[in-house]
């Protein structure tokens, strides 16, 4: 997925890491959570990358819905509570990086964010 310029270089290997993330447990996920927001913020053009996937925003959502209501009722939780932590700054990061993004598909890409809650 990632070449030797630390560049996202496959883009058909990122559905297939959102799987395996996915089904994976906390320790995985934190760990591929980080990864991501190390590209991401290494390297503007691997935020665009990820942002414009058609599956990684919704998929980072819902990835972190279940662990933001645990928080809410049983307060920090180990591994979960920094899945969730590295999982919002990630989200914020791709976000603060799509409205650096001049393109308008950047635009579209956000304002389907803001929306998605209301879709639910």
């Amino acid at each position: 997925m990632i070449d030797e310029c630390d560049k996202v270089g496959y883009q058909p290997a990122i559905p297939l890491l959102l799987t395996l993330v996915t089904y994976s447990n906390n320790t995985i996920r934190q760990k591929a959570l980080t990864d991501f927001e190390m590209l991401a913020g290494m390297d503007s053009s691997n935020g665009a990358q990820i942002m414009m996937h058609p599956q990684f925003h919704p998929w980072l959502l819902d990835l972190l819905m279940p662990y933001q209501d645990l928080s809410t009722k049983y307060g920090p939780q180990g591994s979960a509570q920094a899945v969730f932590d590295i999982g919002g700054k990630l989200h914020t990061l791709l976000l603060k990086n799509a409205c650096i993004n001049s393109e308008e598909e950047a635009y579209k890409k956000i304002n389907f964010v803001a929306r998605w809650p209301s879709i639910l």
